[in-house]
């Protein structure tokens, strides 16, 4: 009788383990700069535009901070991650996943070279970073660079039962809206016609 019950158990387990892509985790994008603008997708659906605010930071002594909304997820790992500029120890952003306000991001940023962002108000907070931290560096050059950053569990950003990946553009002015794209291209085809034409 022991053995049946062992050999059921297996093969439970078994079972199991052959339904495990059944059960994957759905898959969250979120893309946004220094300026309040930002996008939420998930599983490859079409972007919804992310709330924003500039609020106070508890945790950081009250000051007005950008702060991205996310829509009440209650596994966020609260802490921070810290964005260093291209191979150099110089701290240039700050993510701070918090649940003051409601869950959501605090953006901090570097405003050594004046306050021109919405995330330049406050500057960046000093260490001690909350805990857990978690570190990374831009990627590109000076005034066109970002972050790509997919936390595993208990890192800063992570949420049970997604697969989340957070865009962060930096110094870059805005993402372009839908429009503003469609405009710059039709204005560089204009430009492309001029010239075969000459």
């Amino acid at each position: 009788m022991f053995l049946s019950r062992k050999f059921a158990l297996c093969a439970v387990f078994a079972a199991a383990l052959a339904c495990a892509p059944a059960f994957a985790n759905t898959t969250a994008v979120l893309e946004f700069d220094e300026n309040g603008n930002g996008t939420l997708s998930f599983d490859g659906a079409p972007a919804t535009p992310l709330y924003w605010n500039v609020i106070p930071d508890p945790a950081n002594g009250n000051r007005p901070t950008l702060w991205y909304f996310m829509a009440g997820p209650p596994t966020l790992t609260l802490g921070d991650l810290v964005i260093f500029e291209p191979n150099t120890t110089v701290v240039s952003d700050l993510l701070r996943f918090s649940n003051e306000g409601g869950f959501g991001i605090f953006v901090y940023s570097d405003n050594s070279d004046g306050v021109d962002e919405l995330a330049d108000v406050s500057g960046i907070p000093f260490p001690p970073f909350m805990q857990p931290t978690a570190f990374t560096e831009e990627i590109g050059p000076e005034g066109n660079n970002y972050v790509s950053y997919i936390p595993v569990v208990g890192q800063p950003g992570s949420v049970y039962g997604y697969d989340v990946t957070y865009v962060f553009h930096s110094d870059v002015g805005g993402i372009p809206e839908p429009g503003s794209v469609l405009l710059m291209m039709s204005g560089a085809a204009a430009l492309l016609l001029l010239r075969r034409r000459r």
